[in-house]
């Protein structure tokens, strides 16, 4: 959602930096918001709390949605995504003091010096299905035909990857007959499944709902390779390694921009860290530069890359996962890093 929106805004000019997300305000007490944003336009900035609804609130639950707009006061201005706003909701909700916008590409966002406004479709989009099965073991099933060719494994039974998986293997063979069915597998044998990288990867960066969990945020003084370095030796003694991802993964195995960035993913939730790191809590995304995870999503470490850096292995997670922070985190010079990053994942050797 946060992606397709930022593309949106990015596309119209406007400047967005993710100022807090949903992982980070999942302990409040109180109802955060999906996301707060900070944009910038002309010269101008505001923060924005933005709110989202899988369809256009009903005309009798319009009042409870324009309600919020006190309860969002300490987060920003109200802001609503919707898959559509007709012409008429568009104007209620400008008119009550919201900014608003649509994935068929309609908005009308306000603030002090600060509008954007326009009107694209008349028309609802046509709603596109989602294609991938959801569910832990249906992802571990996608992750694992994702990174077939980077992880070394050639075939696979359906009862292997009921092993890994550990769902049933009526299940395994459900998920593989799903993704035959819409082209983003092909069966080579009866224990072969071979994947359809390019068409399954876009799938992915599409529909995967993000880790989840939980997010802490700090500010190094080294750079992200230099603290991610130090991070991993602070924790060298935990039973499981974290595992690097954006921006400096991708850097580690297809180099195209300087890592601004680093992506830690850990097991186990801990906030004591080490004694010898000087982080400092960063207050927003965008004074960020490590973002501490805790995935509530555990498939992010079933397929881990290795590196190897300063004469020391690192592990790093799948492509397909750095190629979506990359994406999340925003910026064109990243999203260009992804398709670099993801050119070197479908050209890497296919599996025997």
């Amino acid at each position: 959602m946060l992606i397709k929106l930022t593309q949106l805004l990015r596309s119209a000019g406007v400047d967005v930096a993710v100022v807090q997300n949903r992982e980070q305000a999942a302990a409040t007490d109180s109802a955060p918001p999906e996301a707060v944003l900070r944009l910038s336009l002309d010269g101008h900035q505001a923060r924005f709390a933005l709110i989202q609804r899988k369809r256009a609130p009903y005309p009798r639950e319009l009042h409870r949605t324009l309600q919020q707009k006190s309860a969002l006061r300490d987060y920003g201005l109200p802001m609503l995504w919707v898959p559509y706003a007709s012409t008429q909701l568009g104007r209620t909700l400008t008119e009550a003091g919201w900014s608003w916008a649509d994935e068929a590409g309609n908005c009308d966002i306000r603030a002090p010096g600060l509008r954007l406004q326009r009107r694209v479709s008349s028309t609802p989009p046509k709603k596109q299905p989602k294609t991938l099965p959801t569910g832990r073991g249906s992802l571990f099933v996608v992750r694992f035909l994702l990174n077939q060719c980077v992880t070394g494994k050639d075939t696979i039974s359906a009862t292997g990857l009921t092993e890994l998986a550990g769902v049933s293997q009526p299940r395994v063979s459900q998920v593989l007959g799903q993704l035959a069915a819409l082209g983003l597998v092909d069966r080579q044998s009866r224990i072969q499944w071979r994947p359809n990288l390019p068409d399954l990867t876009a799938a992915f960066l599409a529909e995967y709902s993000g880790p989840l969990g939980h997010r802490d945020l700090y500010y190094s003084l080294d750079e992200p390779l230099v603290a991610t370095l130090k991070y991993l030796r602070a924790t060298a003694h935990h039973e499981s390694m974290p595992l690097v991802s954006a921006d400096v993964g991708p850097d580690l195995l297809a180099p195209h921009r300087r890592p601004s960035t680093t992506v830690l993913y850990v097991r186990h939730l801990d906030r004591s860290l080490p004694p010898n790191l000087d982080w400092v809590t960063a207050e927003d995304i965008h004074d960020a530069n490590v973002h501490l995870c805790w995935p509530a999503d555990e498939t992010i470490f079933a397929f881990p890359v290795e590196a190897t850096t300063s004469k020391r292995p690192v592990l790093l997670a799948d492509p397909a996962q750095m190629a979506w922070d990359l994406q999340w985190l925003g910026a064109e010079d990243r999203l260009e890093a992804a398709q670099v990053l993801l050119k070197w994942q479908m050209t890497s050797p296919e599996p025997v």
